[in-house]
């Protein structure tokens, strides 16, 4: 089995904390060839910007920043020489270009986790960090460095700069992602008809409780409409429909309330268990309509035929409303 290894190498601290630097171009590193953000080290809880800068050849000297993009702190440390910051029984000396390859791939598949290096961010000394390098090169070597960080002074300004970096990075994805949202939303209203019917009906019945409608308080027969008798509700277009209907029944001989849509029953539920007083059920499905001229019916289930409840007065009240979701062509 290979076995992970963790490099250490210790970069010489440039004097570029003592003054102002501007992260993206690093005084005499004008090559910034990694820029990440959002980067998570596996024993540190914060986000990281992380930049790396080399010189003109894509050589040493090379700079590592890094930006917390909590607190907005930030840490530097240059390398000029990786043979200076590796293990001290490190017996191998590996090409400068080669090392800087692994750094920057280690650096870009830090999230993903994957497994040809390991990478990590410790604590150092005073408000210090260590990045901890391993690159596993062949079966029987393994290089091990360690980059120290030294934290940098930063004032007010660099605080606004450091969050106009964050809004740069951030902002163009939120702006993209709302806009994206706001295109489905569009398109949905386009295709969706402002549909909405209502029916309602409130009658004494002794002897039945099927449910026909008597009242219309919104209509639009274009999509749905009633039987010449009421009792059905025919969905003229194909579509996906929501139905809402609630039923209150004066006394108990009542057991559900369902809806059937050509004669297959779609949905029921019950009614509360208040005998001798007024009972109540509702529901709500989501039709999926697939032909025109769907019958629907509402009615209500009664709990025991022909029973003692049959003498007693029945007065029902019901109401069902309509909205088309989406229009099927």
């Amino acid at each position: 089995m290979r076995r992970g290894v963790c490099a250490f190498i210790t970069l010489a601290v440039t004097s570029l904390a003592e003054s102002s630097v501007n992260p993206t171009l690093p005084v005499g590193l004008p090559n910034p060839v990694l820029d990440l953000s959002g980067v998570i080290f596996r024993s540190k809880r914060d986000t990281f910007r992380v930049q790396v800068a080399l010189s003109d050849g894509n050589n040493l000297p090379m700079r590592i920043w890094l930006e917390s993009m909590t607190s907005y702190a930030q840490w530097t440390s240059v390398v000029t020489d990786f043979q200076k910051h590796a293990s001290p029984d490190a017996n191998y000396i590996l090409p400068s270009r080669g090392l800087i390859a692994g750094l920057l791939q280690a650096l870009s598949a830090v999230n993903t986790g994957e497994d040809h290096a390991e990478l990590d961010l410790v604590d150092g000394k005073t408000n210090h960090l260590r990045m901890l390098l391993g690159l596993k090169l062949f079966s029987s070597l393994h290089a091990e460095y360690e980059f120290e960080l030294q934290h940098l002074p930063i004032s007010k300004i660099d605080i606004v700069e450091a969050k106009l970096r964050y809004l740069e990075n951030t902002l163009p994805v939120a702006i993209e992602q709302v806009e994206a949202k706001l295109r489905i939303a569009q398109s949905a209203m386009a295709r969706k008809p402002s549909i909405y019917v209502s029916f309602s009906t409130t009658r004494d019945q002794a002897d039945v409780l099927d449910i026909s409608w008597d009242k219309q308080h919104a209509s639009n027969p274009d999509y749905v409409d009633l039987s010449p008798d009421k009792s059905v509700i025919i969905f003229k277009k194909p579509g996906i429909y929501q139905v809402h209907a609630i039923c209150t029944v004066s006394n108990g001989n009542a057991k559900k309330l369902c809806l059937q849509i050509d004669g297959l029953t779609e949905l029921c539920t019950g009614f509360t268990e208040f005998h001798y007083s007024p009972i109540i059920a509702a529901l709500t499905s989501n039709l999926i309509v697939t032909k025109e001229n769907t019958q629907g019916h509402v009615s209500c289930m009664e709990r025991v035929p022909n029973s003692a409840w049959q003498f007693l007065s029945r007065r029902m009240s019901a109401n069902v409303t309509i909205a088309l979701l989406h229009a099927l062509q």
